[in-house]
C-alpha cells in the first residue's frame, strides 16, 4: 500500500483552489514536494475540517492506544487516565 500524503493537512474555503469543481466548497491541502497541493475536496468546510482533524491526529492516537495495550506494568486506572488524556488532546468526549 502506498504511503499517504504527509501531515499536517489543512482545510481552505478559497474558491480559487477549486475552479474546476462544480459541487465542492472546500479543499484539503498539504505540503508535498515543497509546495502546497490540493489533495482532496469536500462538500463543506465542516467536512474538510473533520477530515483534516482525523488525518492530523491519526498517528498520535494509534500510538497512544498501542502504548496502552502494550503496557502490562501500569494499573488499569492509570491506563484509563492516559486514554482519556489522549482523547482530550484531540477534542474527544470524556465518558468517565
Amino acid at each position: 500500500m502506498a504511503e499517504h500524503t504527509p501531515t499536517p493537512w489543512s482545510a481552505t474555503e478559497q474558491r480559487d483552489w477549486l475552479e474546476h469543481s462544480c459541487c465542492h466548497d472546500a479543499a484539503i491541502t498539504a505540503f508535498e514536494n515543497g509546495k502546497r497541493q490540493t489533495i482532496a475536496e469536500a462538500h463543506s468546510s465542516e467536512d474538510a475540517a473533520f477530515i483534516v482533524k482525523a488525518a492530523n491526529n491519526h498517528d498520535a492516537l494509534v500510538k497512544a492506544l498501542t502504548d496502552l495495550l502494550d503496557d502490562k506494568q501500569t494499573t488499569y486506572a492509570v491506563r484509563v487516565l492516559r486514554a482519556r488524556a489522549a482523547l482530550a488532546s484531540v477534542g474527544g468526549v470524556d465518558r468517565g
